[in-house]
Formats: C-alpha cells, sequence, structure tokens
C-alpha cells in the first residue's frame, strides 16, 4: 500500500513505527492499478500517467514483460 503524503507533501521515506520498522519502508511495492488508482488525481496527473503507460507498452512490444519499475520525483509529491 501506498500511503497518503506527509504533513510536507511528500511520501513518507519510513512506515508509521519508524526507522527501525522493516515492513512499510519505502519503496512501497504496488501493482500498476493501484499505483494509478492512487495517484491519477489531476487532470495533469492523469496526462502523465498516460505518457507512462504508453511506455510501459512500448516496453512490452521489445519483449520485456517483467522487472521492477522505480518511480521517484515530484511524480509522487502533493506539489500542486
Amino acid at each position: 500500500m501506498i500511503p497518503d503524503f506527509n504533513n510536507i507533501g511528500l511520501l513518507p521515506p519510513y512506515g508509521y513505527e519508524g526507522v527501525a520498522e522493516i515492513d512499510g519502508r519505502s519503496p512501497y511495492p504496488t501493482t500498476l492499478i493501484n499505483f494509478v488508482e492512487r495517484f491519477a488525481i489531476t487532470a495533469e496527473r492523469t496526462k502523465l500517467l498516460q505518457g507512462f503507460l504508453d511506455y510501459r507498452k512500448n516496453l512490452r512490444a521489445t519483449g520485456l514483460d517483467s522487472g521492477i519499475q522505480w518511480i521517484g520525483g515530484s511524480f509522487v509529491e502533493d506539489c500542486e
């Protein structure tokens, strides 16, 4: 599960129990569907997500159909 943004608009780097907690630490494993549901919260983000989905479609077309993808930066910040 991807947690809510913290009070400064970021995803918390650690779970709610503090740095000693292993479960709930970033990175937050998720499915593509859950990621889209979590971050498609504005028209601009939805447009960016469509580009991201197109990119992944192109990767699959080349035969790359498994792996891990990291997503960071301002897209996973509450910066609107």
